[in-house]
């Protein structure tokens, strides 16, 4: 960030009559690192994979961000064990990509969603968990609802498009007897059976939060 001086932007910073590339200036309650030249562009990420509540401070080197976020995927209900009938995969997670942020040392509360279960047999599954960062939220997926009909596999979640221009894939989602990958696929349904015989449904993929961060020098693809 430019610094002033009444009206006139500093172009170099001195001391004992050098000139020196960067320094601290006390502002806004905090230390705030300046420089006197451009720096070198500088673009990291950071990603949350645990369910639960996470807390991330932005490194004062950081300009802007932005969070890509993916709900845990519903888990799947279980198989019939009279008809011989497939349950239902869950739905995906949703994959949401917030908008940039300026970056001032925030302190983040990162929320990761978790797994929905799969249900036990002839049971429907519960709904994945939402994650959430910085104002944004990624719904977790819809559980599978048991009926005595076959149904669908896991739903697979989305692909977002991060600041630098490469991508990351939303998780698969499971098919009959497996689980839904991470981050947010749905998990699939478990398979049928006959005299009360029948798999119990899979578990969807956890949410996840990835934290896309630059400095002012760095020019991002998509914002």
């Amino acid at each position: 960030m430019p610094i002033y001086h009444g009206s006139t932007a500093i172009g170099e910073l001195h001391y004992g009559g050098k000139t020196i590339g960067e320094g601290w200036i006390w502002a806004g309650g905090r230390w705030v690192k300046v420089y006197s030249g451009a720096p070198d562009p500088r673009y990291e990420q950071q990603a949350w994979t645990t369910a639960g509540a996470h807390t991330f401070i932005l490194p004062e080197w950081a300009a802007s961000f932005r969070c890509a976020l993916w709900g845990g995927g519903g888990g799947g209900s279980g198989g019939s064990g009279s008809v011989g009938s497939t349950g239902t995969g869950g739905l995906a997670g949703a994959a949401q990509l917030g908008p940039v942020i300026a970056a001032t040392g925030q302190t983040l509360t990162i929320i990761v969603g978790a797994s929905g279960a799969g249900g036990a047999k002839e049971k429907s599954g519960s709904a994945g968990g939402a994650s959430s960062a910085a104002g944004t939220t990624a719904t977790g997926g819809a559980a599978g609802v048991y009926t005595s009909s076959s149904g669908r596999a896991g739903g697979t979640a989305g692909t977002l498009t991060m600041p630098d221009g490469t991508t990351i894939s939303g998780g698969a989602g499971g098919g009959t007897n497996s689980a839904g990958g991470a981050p947010g696929g749905g998990g699939g349904p478990g398979s049928g059976g006959i005299f009360g015989n029948a798999s119990s449904g899979r578990d969807g993929g956890t949410g996840r939060v990835v934290i896309a961060m630059w400095n002012r020098t760095y020019q991002p693809h998509n914002a």
